[in-house]
């Protein structure tokens, strides 16, 4: 609580100072010309086909055209040319953000770590950073963000100085001097501002990596004189023996490693004897280890040969640190080997997976073959069952048709032999009744409406 409230203070208080001194503009008009664009063409040397134009007075940096982003002139004093370096894309598709709204010192920062990853072979992405380093917004403008390193722990890179920062003719006044660079259709990263919540816990998915970084000494990982147009498009080897022409320090590589690797080791001085004679008794050769001079017969003065101990010296110094190497390269393989079969571990679980979905895919194209096939025989089962129904349909109806003709010949027949006394008209009407009424409720009509009476053939004139 008490880090809490002292780094609360001190971050109130840099807001108080940089508002007092009028320093920084929260979204300011550009202040770059027509003419200014042209001087940064040619000092810059930006090729014809990268498109720049000067902001209007009515636009700001959050509000550039489509497939257009704000870009500073600080972003090509360090080196911007005509892609956007891909770190500072991840990072800004990451966090959803325009890449525009990084500070003149992160933008470095984002460079410098690119940058030494392509000198030493090293992918350096999203992980590593935010394993050593956190974003959060500016102290007086909330849309920009910058990338300090997180309390506890080493930076990738160190940033520069303050007074460094002072001397930096890009760093003065940054935020006004911007221009709008057309990034084409669909580029790989946001080009609209927005206020995003970028806090995020340390990513120990990236230790690994950060750690291989923080092996390097400090004076090595320095965000001052990263050059990101010397690696365009280079990876690895490429990287480093373009960084080793460019910028003329083979020798100081080579010279480190010499003292990494080998230190020198002291000789012991010859015997005085030789002081007896005039002559030096060691001097300091251009390596900067001693040599043991004593004369020769003729009086000159010849080199000799060190003595057998300190070859023994020495090669103990390099069996030594040959071992240590080998102990290093040694855990290196055993890491190594210990991802390799985590990963062997994960593709066996894949391939089992695989196979019990191989096996569940089988069985449900065996269930659906089945099903097909009893589909197939219902189909056939319902055809032969609609054709019975017709030949049914078709029997009833001829045994209706039978019906009618047989009982009414033989109602004929009762009526002209004198038998029509004997046959019952109530009965018979009570039947036909019935039968109109269920006809008309089985076809969903109104039933008829009978006379209360039955019909009396007896009263009725038969004309």
């Amino acid at each position: 609580m008490v880090h809490n409230r002292q780094s609360g203070r001190r971050r109130a208080t840099r807001k108080n100072r940089l508002l007092a001194d009028h320093r920084f503009q929260v979204n300011p008009m550009s202040s770059l010309t027509s003419q200014d664009l042209s001087r940064i063409r040619e000092s810059y040397h930006i090729p014809a086909s990268v498109m720049l134009r000067v902001p209007s007075e009515n636009e700001r940096a959050n509000s550039p055209c489509p497939n257009e982003i704000a870009v500073y002139e600080a972003y090509f004093a360090l080196d911007l040319r005509e892609t956007i370096p891909s770190l500072i894309s991840e990072v800004a598709k990451f966090f959803d953000i325009s890449p525009s709204q990084f500070t003149s010192s992160a933008w470095r920062m984002l460079t410098a770590i690119q940058v030494f990853g392509e000198l030493h072979s090293q992918k350096l992405g999203v992980k590593e950073v935010l394993y050593a380093h956190y974003f959060r917004s500016h102290d007086i403008d909330a849309s920009r963000y910058i990338i300090p390193k997180r309390p506890s722990g080493d930076p990738l890179v160190y940033d520069l100085q303050p007074n460094e920062k002072r001397t930096a003719s890009y760093e003065k006044n940054w935020e006004r001097k911007y221009l709008f660079m057309n990034v084409g259709h669909n580029p790989p990263f946001p080009t609209a501002w927005c206020l995003r919540d970028t806090s995020t816990k340390r990513c120990e998915e990236g230790k690994r990596g950060a750690f291989k970084v923080f092996k390097h000494p400090r004076e090595r990982r320095s965000a001052k004189g990263a050059n990101m147009s010397r690696f365009d498009g280079l990876e690895g080897d490429a990287a480093l023996e373009r960084y080793k022409a460019s910028s003329s320090i083979s020798r100081e590589l080579s010279a480190g490693d010499c003292r990494e690797t080998l230190p020198d080791i002291p000789l012991k001085r010859k015997s005085s004897r030789n002081e007896a004679v005039g002559v030096p008794s060691s001097k300091k050769a251009a390596t900067g280890k001693e040599l043991v001079f004593s004369p020769s017969a003729s009086g000159a003065v010849v080199a000799a040969p060190p003595p057998p101990h300190v070859e023994l010296i020495k090669a103990a110094s390099l069996c030594h640190f040959a071992e240590t190497k080998l102990r290093t390269a040694q855990n290196e393989k055993k890491e190594d080997l210990e991802v390799i079969s985590d990963l062997l571990m994960k593709l066996d679980s894949a391939k089992k997976r695989e196979e019990k979905l191989s096996n569940e895919v089988l069985a449900r194209n065996q269930d659906t073959e089945i099903l097909k096939s009893e589909k197939d025989s219902l189909t056939k089962r319902a055809a032969e069952l609609e054709q019975e129904k017709q030949l049914l349909k078709g029997e009833a109806e001829l045994a209706g048709y039978s019906a009618v003709i047989v009982n009414t010949w033989k109602l004929i027949k009762e009526y002209k032999m004198g038998n029509a006394d004997k046959w019952n008209a109530v009965a018979a009407e009570k039947n036909y009744r019935n039968v109109l009424e269920e006809e008309a409720l089985r076809k969903g009509e109104v039933p008829p409406v009978f006379p209360d009476t039955f019909t009396d053939f007896d009263q009725q004139d038969p004309h």
